[in-house]
Order: C-alpha cells, then sequence, then structure tokens
C-alpha cells in the first residue's frame, strides 16, 4: 500500500508539465524542487535531480503529454517551435555522429577479426530434386 505523503511518478510529471506550461521563461531545476519534495541543499547531487531528470524523459516519451520539454544550462522549460527545431538538429546531428563512429569501429572489429559480422542470410538447400527448404542464419 502506498504511503499518503508519497507521490507518484504519474502525478507528479503532471504537476512538472502544467506548472512548465504556465511560464514562458527558463527555469532552474532548483525551483521545481518543491514538486520533488526538496528544499535547499545541493540539488544537483541529489535524488529529486535525477528523478527530475527521469521524469523529464518521461513526459518527452509519453503521448499524452503534447508538449516537449527541453533543458541546459539555463533550466528546463516547454519548448517553442524554434528551439525544438534546433534541439532535434542537435539531437539528430548528434545521433548520426555516433552511427558515424560505430560503423568505423565496426569495420575495424572486422577487418582484423576482432569480432566477425554476419548479415542475416536466407540458406536454400536442396532435399530432393523438387523440394528447396530455407533456413535463416544470424
Amino acid at each position: 500500500m502506498r504511503k499518503p505523503d508519497k507521490v507518484s511518478s504519474r502525478e507528479r510529471q503532471t504537476a512538472l508539465y502544467s506548472f512548465l506550461l504556465g511560464r514562458k521563461d527558463w527555469t532552474s531545476q532548483e525551483e521545481v524542487c518543491g514538486i520533488y519534495g526538496m528544499s535547499g541543499g545541493d540539488f544537483h547531487n541529489s535524488s529529486a535531480r535525477r528523478i527530475l531528470s527521469q521524469d523529464i524523459q518521461d513526459i518527452n516519451a509519453d503521448p499524452e503529454f503534447e508538449k516537449i520539454i527541453i533543458s541546459g544550462s539555463k533550466g528546463i522549460k516547454i519548448a517553442t517551435q524554434e528551439e525544438m527545431e534546433e534541439f532535434l538538429r542537435k539531437h539528430f546531428t548528434e545521433l548520426s555522429e555516433r552511427f558515424r563512429r560505430a560503423k568505423i569501429m565496426a569495420a575495424k572489429a572486422g577487418a582484423d577479426g576482432q569480432l566477425r559480422f554476419e548479415r542475416p542470410a536466407v540458406e536454400a538447400f536442396v532435399r530432393d530434386k523438387n523440394r528447396i527448404e530455407g533456413e535463416w542464419r544470424l
């Protein structure tokens, strides 16, 4: 049974989202401490900071929340169209660069036999004159 003083993650996320919807400017992460049951202290080394980060990720991944929350050195906020375009451009650039580096590492690992990559393939075997059986191999 849930303790009455504990707030569920969904309630906390909804409170955070509603709080940010009412603000146009950046909000420091310390300002939202109340939602996480903290006041003062070293917020950046706290469990509240980790929970806040997870809640932002969960809100951004949940289709029920229509807007995206962005975070940066200035704090957190609901993204405007321009900020969202810039955020996604940076995000896709980072992913593209990570993919490029992963391809290079995979090629290097395969070149010297450190790791063997096989693409999914279908091998056909002729069992008798008129019958072919297939097998998937990874």
